[in-house]
């Protein structure tokens, strides 16, 4: 998807099935938000994540909101969340270093532990999970 096919979609009439919420919920006495979102996602079509497969590019969402300045009724689009497959939360800035190296995804292992143990979960014995600590 293009830019161009997302400003053509955010100038389309709203989908019945939402203008039906929207008429169903005046009908009943609630109100729209002044707060519309916008969610993203993306994902590399070629990487298809598998749990503990190693470095691929999970997917992820980016969420906007509209705002709407109550005083002077102008409106702004503000970056509000971001979040990768795997629950990394990303800051906007975060988003550009992860389109650029999607394995800084990935949490740093532990001192003393390899890449291929941290990705692969770094799973627990039997014998070791019931031990005391210490």
């Amino acid at each position: 998807m293009t830019l161009d096919t997302f400003s053509d979609i955010l100038t389309e009439p709203l989908p019945a099935r939402v203008a039906k919420v929207l008429n169903a919920a005046a009908e009943h006495g609630w109100a729209e938000n002044p707060v519309v979102s916008l969610t993203i996602r993306l994902a590399k079509p070629d990487d298809i994540p598998e749990p503990r497969s190693g470095a691929v590019a999970l997917p992820f969402f980016a969420t906007w909101h509209l705002f709407t300045d109550p005083e002077s009724g102008k409106r702004s689009w503000r970056f509000a969340s971001a979040r990768a497959k795997n629950g990394q939360a990303l800051n906007y800035s975060d988003i550009f270093i992860y389109l650029e190296d999607p394995d800084v995804i990935y949490p740093e292992p532990p001192e003393g532990e390899d890449d291929d143990n941290a990705r692969a979960g770094n799973e627990v014995g039997a014998e070791e999970a019931g031990a005391p600590l210490g």
